[in-house]
């Protein structure tokens, strides 16, 4: 009977070890899926604490000119740099009335690149505004190429500037295939596709991008019946991209400079290391005539900084092709990017690298801070020469929201919540296990003996 009350007794306590086994197994698989969870959050912070509204947003009018008067002054040049949050999007308005627009920002703005193109390009009676007479897609990305669906729709291209790379998506075969050089490059996405499309669609005549002067002059945008010494003349001239394919796909994005009565802005799509190494030693190679150009006196009056500020592009080098030491403090930085966006854009050792070379900070303009920017080339009267005007639309700031001592954030919870989870997971059930360990030894025969 004793032999059967200890099998049982022993039996039982095999059963509960188990239990507890399996018990702690439990939280802790438990614990580790809330630890990953909550540090792939952590990816995505800057967006959970706008959508937990831990921070809110003051927007005053800009500190400087305001876009309104730079767009009403008028300009023999006008550049758009529009607002389309994390993506891309340009429009210039040419000196002999045509219009080019350089990407159309990503699907989810197109509405409010929509809007801005009819308040301030359609509405106005100044300006006979129907069609682009070009546009430029730069590459591939979808905040690229995401919106000329809706835009070419109400607005056609006459001529369309495509990447050297094929649009694979099986719903939108690419009608342009046969115009791509050796090597090409692809991208199979249905934004890619459908802006292809579009453009096709609409009619225009598709130029594969080449920035090595090629045999048709597509490099090359200059006003119809004027030369070089005419008022009025000015040049849009592609320096990239000047290889068939790329390992990186930002990297099919031209080097553009628009250049109107020795007044030049540079544009570079997503261009990063490898296109712009190549821009530098083509300069350096002398690799085609245009590129003798580029003295040691040359400098550019506006940079648009390229992949929305990222580290991967405006390396020093490409920097110091496009500018000189002397005419650094006077030159305009555009950033366009998303307000609290998931890459971190600008990011922080470009805005240093800027400071370091010379830029001021006070001339760099982002659309997550400043919203629509534009940019006017104009002639002074007071300086009897043609200048650069630039304003923007707003100086929105952020505001977090404060517990007095700290400013809340979606990590600081985070942390919180998984502390809280080690505590009822590990530490609680343990302290417990133990308790219970030293109370029943405390209560042993041998113990009460």
């Amino acid at each position: 009977m004793a032999a059967k009350k200890r099998n049982t007794a022993k039996n039982s306590n095999t059963k509960k070890q188990q239990q507890n086994k399996q018990a702690w197994m439990f939280r802790i698989a438990a614990f580790v899926v809330i630890s990953l969870i909550l540090g792939l959050s952590l990816i995505w912070g800057r967006q959970i604490d706008s959508a937990l509204g831990l921070y809110r947003l003051d927007r005053d009018d800009f500190g400087g000119t305001g876009a309104e008067v730079i767009r009403g002054d008028g300009g023999d040049l006008i550049v758009h740099f529009i607002d389309v949050g994390q993506g891309d999007a340009t429009i210039a308005e040419l000196p002999d009335g045509r219009f080019m627009i350089i990407d159309a920002g990503p699907a989810r703005a197109r509405g409010q690149l929509l809007a801005y193109i009819d308040e301030h390009l359609v509405q106005p009676a100044d300006k006979d505004f129907n069609k682009f007479d070009f546009a430029v897609l730069t590459h591939a990305d979808e905040d690229h190429c995401g919106g000329f669906p809706a835009v070419l729709a109400l607005y056609p291209a006459d001529v369309f500037y495509r990447p050297n790379e094929k649009a694979t998506h099986s719903d939108f075969p690419d009608a342009g295939e046969h115009l791509l050089r050796a090597g090409h490059g692809s991208h199979n996405t249905r934004a890619y596709g459908d802006a292809m499309k579009s453009a096709h669609r609409a009619g225009a005549t598709v130029i594969v991008t080449d920035g090595l002067s090629p045999a048709d002059g597509s490099d090359k945008i200059t006003p119809q019946g004027l030369s070089a010494t005419d008022a009025g003349y000015y040049e849009i001239i592609f320096f990239g991209p000047t290889k068939n394919s790329y390992r990186h796909r930002n990297d099919y994005s031209p080097v553009i400079i628009i250049e109107y009565e020795n007044r030049r802005i540079a544009l570079s799509g997503d261009a990063e290391r490898e296109a712009e190494e190549e821009f530098v030693a083509n300069v350096a190679n002398l690799a085609a005539p245009k590129f003798a150009r580029f003295t040691s006196a040359f400098t550019v009056d506006v940079i648009k900084a390229g992949h929305h500020g990222s580290r991967s592009s405006s390396s020093r080098e490409y920097l110091e092709t496009l500018t000189n030491a002397a005419s650094r403090k006077d030159v305009l930085i555009i950033i366009s990017c998303g307000f609290s966006n998931s890459y971190g854009h600008p990011h922080a050792d470009v805005l240093s690298r800027f400071n370091d070379m010379g830029f001021l900070e006070e001339h760099i303009l982002r659309t997550d801070v400043n919203s629509d920017i534009v940019i006017s080339i104009r002639f002074d009267a007071d300086a009897n020469d043609f200048l650069i005007f630039h304003g923007a639309t707003a100086k929105i700031t952020q505001r977090n929201v404060s517990l007095g001592f700290m400013d809340l954030r979606w990590w600081q919870i985070a942390l919180l919540i998984w502390l809280l989870c080690l505590a009822v997971c590990i530490v609680a059930p343990y302290v417990s296990a133990k308790g219970k360990e030293a109370k029943k030894k405390g209560n042993s025969p041998q113990r009460r003996r």
